[in-house]
């Protein structure tokens, strides 16, 4: 996977290490790119432990306080292979996963990005749990811009760690911090810019497993409260105006409908004892236990 880049955001956490432990172990061919804004100290402790490792690049001059979508949006400057995709320092992205989505690409040029399943995992009292994510995943490869954007603002489902051609996540993250100053409206745009480029798939197979109780950015709702939703949200607009063909009409209608469901969750999974079968689709699960 010489042609593949994995961007890798970190911030004064500890999981850094058992990330880049499970790729390098498992594909030490992959590119990655560590985009760290941690304090000078943990800095040099990254240093130290990617200066051990190949094809890891450290990416290290960020203050403390940049926002995410604005270190993004310098670190995809950094990408040089075909396609690439992020993953949280304290997530795993399957190897196994992003060889199928690597094939999917190559096999089907009408589609900017993929992704498969997600999971999600804890530790209770020393046993392995996990459960299934996004139950709303979906496909949306409609020829038309405007039906593809309405599709996915209607049942909301990110696309931030999918595999992309380069060409097109270096363009949509070095646009999304032209228009934004938070992570929560930068996570959205960067799905809406997705499907106004173009296409999105998503498969059945084991695609990321994610750690729960992360940091999270403020969402709507503490927007409205503290009166910084208005300007926010017209920004966010006046980015699909400049970048689609889409109307201000379409642009608030479709919005409209993802404030009024975002806050419906259609499906929550239970999470499940290791030792309980799990399907063939997740046999990698075995492999990512052995470094949580």
């Amino acid at each position: 996977m010489h042609d593949t880049t994995i961007i890798i955001p970190t911030r004064n956490r500890r999981f850094l290490k058992r990330n880049l432990r499970y790729i390098c172990d498992n594909n030490p061919y992959i590119n990655i790119i560590v985009l760290d804004s941690s304090v000078q100290k943990i800095k040099y402790r990254n240093k130290l432990l990617i200066n051990k490792l190949d094809n890891v690049t450290h990416i290290d001059h960020y203050n403390e306080d940049i926002l995410l979508t604005h270190k993004l949006g310098d670190g995809v400057s950094y990408i040089n292979t075909k396609y690439s995709l992020i993953c949280a320092d304290d997530d795993f992205v399957v190897i196994d996963g992003i060889k199928k989505s690597l094939k999917f690409l190559k096999e089907n040029k009408n589609f900017i990005c993929t992704f498969g399943d997600f999971t999600k995992f804890r530790k209770d009292f020393g046993m392995f749990m996990w459960k299934k994510m996004y139950p709303h995943q979906r496909t949306i490869d409609n020829d038309s811009e405007s039906i593809r954007f309405h599709d996915i603002l209607s049942n909301y489902m990110q696309v931030v760690y999918s595999l992309y051609r380069s060409e097109y996540i270096k363009k949509i993250l070095k646009l999304v911090p032209l228009y934004t100053t938070d992570d929560c409206f930068g996570e959205i745009l960067q799905a809406v810019l997705t499907v106004i480029y173009g296409k999105i798939n998503v498969s059945d197979y084991l695609y990321g497993v994610r750690m729960p109780g992360a940091g999270k950015a403020p969402k709507i709702p503490e927007f409205k409260k503290n009166n910084t939703y208005n300007d926010k949200y017209l920004s966010f607009k006046k980015c699909i105006l400049d970048n689609s063909n889409l109307s201000s009409e379409e642009i608030d209608s479709s919005w409209n409908n993802y404030i009024t469901n975002d806050v419906i969750n259609n499906k929550r999974y239970n999470y499940i004892p290791w030792n309980f079968s799990i399907p063939n689709k997740y046999k990698e699960l075995e492999v990512i236990r052995n470094y949580v």
